[in-house]
């Protein structure tokens, strides 16, 4: 706050922002709640919580009162989050409520487990109920003494040898990688360029010490890649809701009546059609010289193609918007592919 950034944006969601200000009394709020809760300095609380500015809060509020967060996969099962929960031996587990039937059947199993807490959810008794306990609480707290060699936060690896095992980092690790990797290599800095509107779709550019600085022999392809301390990447991004969703290569994407198409976003549009196994979507002229989507699919075994033209289209309309169906659709027996795996788009547009 003495720095005058108390009113800029620290965190957002697809549905929430949080300043600089908001962060501080939050985080001095939920640290008041785990002492309130008993956990005592140096015990850890399990965090399974989703991509929301409550998980800033949460972390950065038990590592305020002296507490260790333990953040957890998401995509985990039940005995997974069971081995993880007792291995740490959690006093408090904060739980997104989309996870907690699957989180739930273990809890019995833990000795240690003393509150459940429910982000985002309905938090029936015993379970308490994330906002309502921060809203209880006043938003000042005298920031527990650490040394920067005492464990702040736990990870866990993610037991490809073996079991998982908590790795311990510690209170300096965290100013450590901001300090080494943030702002050297990613080239984070105060000054949040333009901000991209909603739904606007844009090429990434990026910067740091370790850019290239040039195509070795390709001097025209050098400069309009490399634009002084900027590198274009020649990925295209959308801003929706607050979040930045990658939409695909640049030379892969078109413009349909004068509005990007992304062809990742039809190709998971059409995969998501009962009689669809896979699909890849080109732009082709129509007999104007216009650029239309074209789609390739794979049919899964048993599918019948019988007016399946029409029941494509349609489907497309409906989940992502009129413009964006495939006007031409072609069935074949496989999509081109690298051999990692990636759609050989280029072959189909000349097939287009």
């Amino acid at each position: 706050m003495e720095a005058g950034r108390g009113d800029k944006i620290a965190f957002i969601d697809p549905s929430r922002s949080l300043t600089y200000a908001q962060l501080q009394a939050d985080t001095c709020r939920f640290a008041r709640v785990l002492k309130a809760l008993g956990v005592r300095r140096e015990e850890r609380i399990a965090l399974a919580m989703l991509d929301t500015v409550d998980l800033p809060v949460a972390f950065l509020g038990a590592i305020r009162a002296g507490i260790v967060p333990v953040p957890l996969n998401t995509m985990l099962s039940t005995e997974p989050y069971r081995y993880l929960l007792e291995d740490s031996r959690t006093r408090v587990l904060v739980v997104s409520g989309a996870l907690l039937s699957v989180i739930e059947p273990a809890l019995a199993a833990l000795p240690d487990l003393t509150h459940v807490m429910i982000v985002d959810g309905k938090a029936d008794a015993p379970h308490i109920d994330f906002a309502g306990a921060l809203a209880a609480e006043p938003p000042e707290y005298a920031t527990a003494k650490t040394y920067a060699d005492e464990p702040a936060f736990w990870l866990y690896s993610s037991g490809s040898t073996g079991a998982p095992k908590g790795a311990k980092h510690v209170h300096a690790s965290l100013m450590r990688t901001a300090e080494l990797y943030a702002q050297p290599v990613l080239g984070v800095r105060e000054e949040h360029v333009r901000e991209v509107g909603d739904d606007e779709i844009a090429e990434l550019y990026v910067r740091g010490p370790t850019a290239a600085d040039g195509y070795w022999n390709q001097r025209e392809k050098s400069r309009r890649t490399f634009l002084g301390e900027w590198t274009r990447t020649g990925d295209k991004y959308i801003r929706h809701q607050g979040r930045f969703i990658y939409c695909g290569r640049a030379d892969d994407m078109f413009k349909v009546s004068g509005i990007w198409v992304s062809p990742f976003e039809v190709e998971a549009a059409l995969a998501t059609h009962p009689a669809i196994l896979e699909a890849a979507v080109v732009p082709a002229e129509d007999e104007d010289g216009l650029l239309k989507p074209k789609a390739f699919v794979v049919l899964k075994d048993g599918a019948a193609d019988e007016r399946l033209d029409e029941s494509l289209k349609e489907h497309v309309k409906k989940l992502i918007g009129m413009w964006k169906y495939p006007r031409w659709i072609v069935v074949t027996d496989a999509l081109p592919k690298t051999a990692t795996g990636k759609i050989q788009r280029f072959k189909l547009r000349e097939a287009a």
